[in-house]
């Protein structure tokens, strides 16, 4: 299996901006603190909207729990890469790579439209099969496995563990 992926955390900026990799560290950090710190109040929040007995499990825990890991790997990212990037500007991207990460983050709006429409499970292994796709992996067998993979794992872990709501979809409904 040739897999050609690429992370959609630490280069993403640099893909779309081509600045010095010192202000992309800058910013991806920032960006990673911030939409955590909201997620943490977004959480507690949540949490003090509830029932006492729910409230020790609920969504609210899980989403301060989340966003507390994501401010932490934000401050760490920062304090790991911003040292090593002192000196060193970005390397040049690819049209390629440049137009495999706008495809990826087109999908990733359109699949929240999608997830509306259908629900969760539909919508995830559509999404799945196309990022395999675009991503490169190119047995359709090991695409498909993939994909059903994750949706099934993904609603497993969530919905059945975590109680968490999936939507349904208004077609499903």
């Amino acid at each position: 299996m040739e897999f050609q992926g690429l992370a959609l955390g630490a280069p993403f900026c640099r893909l779309l901006m081509g600045k010095s990799v010192k202000r992309t560290v800058l910013i991806e950090s920032t960006l990673f603190v911030v939409i955590g710190a909201v997620g943490m109040v977004e959480g507690l929040r949540l949490s003090m909207q509830l029932t006492d007995l729910y409230r020790m499990l609920g969504p609210g825990v899980y989403i301060f729990v989340l966003s507390l890991a994501l401010v932490t790997l934000g401050a760490v990212h920062l304090i790991v890469n911003y040292r090593e990037s002192l000196g060193v500007e970005s390397m040049p991207v690819s049209r390629n790579e440049r137009m495999r990460m706008v495809s990826i983050v087109v999908l990733l709006c359109a699949n929240i439209f999608v997830i509306e429409l259908v629900g969760y499970l539909v919508a995830s292994i559509i999404f799945f099969l196309v990022v395999f796709r675009i991503l490169e992996v190119k047995s359709w067998r090991i695409n498909i496995v993939l994909s059903l993979s994750l949706a099934a794992v993904y609603y497993v872990i969530f919905v059945q563990y975590f109680s968490v709501i999936f939507p349904q979809g208004m077609l499903f409904s």
